[in-house]
């Protein structure tokens, strides 16, 4: 009886320490620093950190994440299935994956889920994978064999697809989820997608890709249908001079976008089409949908945030969003009522805006709509700062001009708004 009751103990504290054993391993952290790191190291801490992301992802296994200091990294990533995060410790503008013109500068092919999260990289100069002997799909991203991974907070710019398809990104048989990224300037679509379920793409700006055939900004084949929500996508174009903004064979979902100023038609979707609450130039059949200008701030230097007295503030459909996303490209709030404005979209207010940022007006730090106290709290805060970027969200939204410094010119810009009413 004694012997049974050992057996039994046992039993119990081996189960324990098996059932203890994967959660004490899950959610590691690897480290890896460009400049400081050393491939040798075990990655395990920030001064025994790895100096290249692919040895982090080698390393790592599910539930781990990589995390990137800032620097250069020419690499060209490949996630192994894996579902993993791989983040950057800083913004995408300091934190650099450069392709090396030898290919994808990171490929999802071996079936990762949404799990395998790629956040706050600048993907560049990626060349694409060959998928035959003369195609190559993916310069910044290459997806497939059915993957369907996150990538949030990216700037995918200059890469390209020679031959083939999805400069920037390409999910063919596969799928992704595309959040807060800035796809710019790539060769050969700036989004293709097909023979999967469809790319969906949020609070993002889509601006001078280039296509060898259509839809320069976003290529959607055979297979799959595309779901466009809060994008701007401007100054697109392709071979044929024509459908360069969006072209789509299997339908396609577009919501509370602005698609304008591209070269030929811009949006062209073949089948099952919900395009509504948009700014589309030439006009869209569907409800909500307007064709005026933007009045975005200063389109030709690549600010697309809205003026005062856009058409396209509170014109969006707030219903359309999806409840995970509670802010715009800025990081700041989603929903901003401007009270001056007639509201023209669907949703309870606050009513969202079409387009990826959200109007708010100098001064208000906080995103409720208006400038009050708090908000000249904040700025005396970080008066006479220096550093405002990014990173910091230029110093709580207190640097409005986003010059990097909080000073008069932001006092004058939050006191002229305050006088006007507390809004613009």
């Amino acid at each position: 009886m004694k012997k049974r009751t050992n057996l039994k103990i046992w039993w119990v504290v081996s189960v324990f320490l098996l059932g203890m054993t994967p959660t004490m391993a899950a959610g590691t952290t690897i480290y890896v620093d460009a400049n400081d790191g050393n491939d040798l190291n075990d990655g395990l801490t920030p001064e025994t950190a790895f100096a290249t992301i692919q040895k982090g992802i080698d390393t790592a296994t599910d539930s781990d994440t990589v995390l990137v200091d800032i620097g250069v990294y020419t690499e060209n990533l490949d996630f192994q299935g894996k579902a993993i995060k791989v983040k950057s410790t800083d913004v995408a503008e300091n934190t650099i994956i450069n392709g090396g013109g030898a290919g994808s500068c990171v490929k999802f092919i071996s079936g990762e889920t949404a799990d395998a999260v790629l956040d706050g990289f600048t993907l560049t100069n990626g060349s694409g994978t060959y998928v035959n002997a003369i195609q190559r799909f993916g310069g910044g991203i290459y997806c497939y064999n059915s993957s369907n991974p996150t990538i949030n907070n990216c700037i995918i710019t200059g890469n390209s697809a020679p031959g083939g398809s999805g400069g920037g990104i390409s999910c063919w048989y596969a799928s992704a989820t595309i959040t807060n990224c800035i796809i710019s300037e790539n060769s050969n679509h700036g989004i293709s997608n097909a023979f999967g379920s469809g790319v969906t793409v949020i609070n993002c700006i889509i601006r001078d890709n280039y296509a060898s055939d259509y839809g320069g900004g976003i290529r959607s084949g055979g297979g799959s249908s595309p779901t466009i929500i809060n994008c701007t996508i401007v100054g697109n174009d392709s071979y044929h001079h024509s459908q360069s903004g969006i072209w789509a064979l299997s339908g396609g979902t577009v919501l509370n976008c602005i698609v304008r100023d591209h070269v030929g038609v811009d949006v062209y979707i073949h089948g099952a089409t919900n395009v509504a609450y948009s700014n589309v130039e030439g006009g869209y059949s569907g409800q909500g949908n307007i064709d005026a200008d933007p009045l975005f701030v200063d389109a030709g230097s690549g600010d697309y945030h809205l003026l005062i007295g856009s058409p396209c503030i509170d014109a969006g459909d707030s219903n359309s969003v999806p409840d995970y996303i509670t802010t715009d490209l800025d990081g700041r709030p989603r929903f901003i009522d401007d009270p001056f404005t007639v509201d023209t979209g669907s949703g309870s207010p606050p009513i969202v805006d079409m387009g990826t940022y959200e109007f708010s007006c100098g001064g208000d730090t906080d995103g409720n709509g208006q400038v009050d106290a708090e908000d000249f709290v904040t700025l005396f805060s970080w008066w006479l700062e220096t550093s405002c970027g990014p990173q910091n969200d230029w110093c709580d939204w207190a640097d409005s001009n986003k010059d990097g410094t909080v000073n008069i010119d932001d006092l004058l810009d939050m006191i002229e708004n305050w006088l006007a009413g507390t809004d613009p």
